[in-house]
């Protein structure tokens, strides 16, 4: 009996509860092919949120369907048309717009006890398409509307010292395939943002642990 409790003290730290940092609040901030920040956001959010992204006049290209092209000719609607009195038949209409690339990067002091836990990056749900850095090299990709994205960064870390990490968006949809109207993205119900909402933080979790594709698959 007492080896089977030492036993189990002796496995006691690789069981513990995972400890977390959270990373919500202000992060650097661009839009364009490279992440040459010189802006700041707030997360978790959204580009809208935050009042970034392009004025919506009728030259927006949408990313739903507008299926009531009267809108377009229709006298009744021409104050409509005025740039900051937009409004759309069937359609939110967002005071800002933007579909393409943004970057959002942050420096994080990671712990010295964190040096042999295995270190996750949580982002609960980014829209649309992910793909991070640490400390310049990339740590992975992800394109999921449904489920978190997390990512494995320990290879990447440098415990004890800052770390800098660039999340980089895509919000177009030709890489998801969800269709041109999926609620998911479409512009006449949430619309397509850009940005990060819910949980987003690192998790430090024991190095020891099973990995997915050893988990039972349920059918």
């Amino acid at each position: 009996m007492k080896k089977l409790i030492l036993l189990i003290f002796a496995f006691l730290p690789a069981i513990a509860i995972s400890q977390t940092i959270d990373l919500s609040g202000e992060w650097n901030f661009t839009i364009g092919d490279k992440p040459e920040y010189n802006d700041r956001i707030k997360l978790p959010g959204s580009m809208l949120t935050n009042g970034k992204g392009n004025a919506v006049s009728v030259d927006t290209k949408w990313t739903g369907s507008l299926y009531d092209s009267s809108f377009y000719f229709n006298p009744y609607m021409a104050k409509y048309r005025v740039e900051g009195n937009m409004k759309f038949p069937f359609f939110l209409t967002p005071s800002r717009h933007y579909v393409g690339v943004a970057w959002y990067g942050k420096s994080v002091d990671i712990p010295k006890a964190w040096r042999k836990r295995r270190i996750i990056l949580h982002l609960e749900r980014p829209h649309i398409e992910t793909t991070v850095y640490v400390n310049g090299k990339e740590a992975g990709r992800d394109s999921s509307l449904s489920v978190p994205h997390e990512f494995d960064i320990t290879p990447f870390v440098m415990a004890g010292k800052s770390n800098k990490i660039d999340i980089r968006i895509y919000n177009g949809i030709e890489n998801v395939c969800v269709g041109q109207d999926s609620h998911s993205v479409s512009d006449q119900t949430q619309g397509n943002w850009n940005g990060i909402t819910g949980k987003i933080c690192l998790e430090a979790k024991p190095k020891e642990h099973i990995p997915d594709e050893l988990k039972p698959k349920l059918k």
